[in-house]
C-alpha cells in the first residue's frame, strides 16, 4: 500500500484495545496484537471509514487474527437475492422488465439508474434493504454470539450516517 493507513480509535482501555490503538505505521501488522484475556461480556466494535481508506485491510487484519466480522456490504446483496423477501419486493415494485437480468438476477446497475436519479425510489429502495439487512446483522451477532465470541466486528460504510453507533460499543474509523 502507497499511503500509510491511520487508524484512529475511540476505545476505552478494554478488550479491543490491546487490537487496535492509535497508530500510524508502514507495517500493517503492527496493528494488531493478542487479544486480552480478561473478563469483559461480549463486545460489538462498528469499523467504519471512507471510500479507499483502508477499511477492507483492517478488517482483513482482524479475521485474521479470529475475529468473526459482519460486514454490512455483503447482507445488503445478500438480502436481495433471488427468492428473498427482498428481491421479491423490488420486482414487485419496479416491474421485472426494469429490473431483472436474462437470468433472473437483479440487474444493479438499471437499479441503480433508477434510485440515483430519483430521490422517492431510492428513499423506497432504502427503506427495503435497510431492515433487511439490520435484522441480517442481528442474527449473525447472535450466532457469534452462542459460539461464544468475545468480540464481534460489524464493518458498516455508513455507521455513523445510518445512525449503527448506536449499536456497537466502541467505534474505530479508519482514514488515510
Amino acid at each position: 500500500m502507497a499511503s500509510r493507513l491511520n487508524v484512529i480509535s475511540h476505545i476505552r482501555r478494554r478488550c479491543l484495545s490491546t487490537f487496535l490503538e492509535q497508530h500510524t505505521a508502514p507495517n500493517h501488522a503492527e496493528y494488531v496484537q493478542e487479544p486480552c484475556r480478561c473478563s469483559c461480556s461480549h463486545s460489538v466494535v462498528g469499523l467504519t471509514g471512507g471510500i479507499a481508506s483502508g477499511k477492507s485491510t483492517v478488517s482483513s487484519l482482524l479475521t485474521q487474527h479470529g475475529l468473526p466480522l459482519i460486514d454490512a456490504d455483503v447482507l445488503a446483496r445478500e438480502v436481495v437475492e433471488p427468492k428473498t423477501a427482498g428481491f421479491k419486493s423490488i420486482v414487485r415494485h419496479f416491474g421485472p422488465d426494469r429490473v431483472l437480468k436474462e437470468d433472473g438476477t437483479l440487474d444493479r446497475a438499471a437499479l441503480g439508474e433508477i434510485v440515483f436519479n430519483d430521490p422517492e425510489e431510492r428513499k423506497w429502495l432504502n427503506g427495503v434493504i435497510h431492515p433487511a439487512v439490520k435484522k441480517a446483522m442481528v442474527n449473525r451477532l447472535i450466532g457469534y454470539w452462542l459460539r461464544g465470541e468475545w468480540c464481534v466486528v460489524v464493518d458498516v460504510p455508513l455507521l455513523i450516517e445510518a445512525g449503527l453507533w448506536r449499536w456497537v460499543g466502541e467505534v474505530v474509523v479508519v482514514y488515510v
